[in-house]
């Protein structure tokens, strides 16, 4: 009887640490506001998916700023977050912490976004026509 023996050389990846991110409420609208109150809104779920433990933070403006061509401003300071039901924390202009975690499995981890305007008197009303908008930047990062 004889045999037959077949060599394979091994075979090796390497597998880096990756992370995904998904916003399931991109657009959060307050409607019409004024000093008067605090309003709120959800701004439902960052959902992050990693193989490795992961951080998600936000980068925000300094400003709103008026969306049709309108000079005035609302300093970014006036809106606050919070993450996963906890304090609500103010929104910095530059980088915000939001939350962070351990690998996922493929469903990922949501973290609940909620946000708090609160506006001041010496906030100008925004130029007939034109709406106030910022736009949040959130990134998820892996080390």
């Amino acid at each position: 009887m004889r045999s037959l023996a077949v060599w394979l050389p091994s075979r090796s990846f390497t597998n880096r640490a990756s992370v995904q991110l998904t916003l399931d409420t991109p657009l959060v609208d307050f409607g019409n506001v004024d000093p008067l109150a605090q309003y709120a809104a959800s701004g439902g779920n960052a959902n992050v998916k990693a193989n490795a433990a992961w951080t998600l933070g936000m980068s925000a403006p300094a400003n709103f700023t008026e969306t049709g061509g309108g000079t005035n401003t609302v300093p970014i300071g006036r809106l606050s977050l919070s993450a996963n039901a906890g304090a609500y924390n103010t929104v910095a202009s530059g980088a915000n912490a939001v939350s962070s975690g351990t690998a996922t499995t493929n469903a990922g981890t949501n973290t609940a976004l909620a946000y708090h305007l609160n506006l001041q008197f010496g906030d100008a009303p925004n130029t007939s026509g034109d709406v106030y908008q910022a736009v949040l930047t959130y990134t998820a990062t892996t080390p």
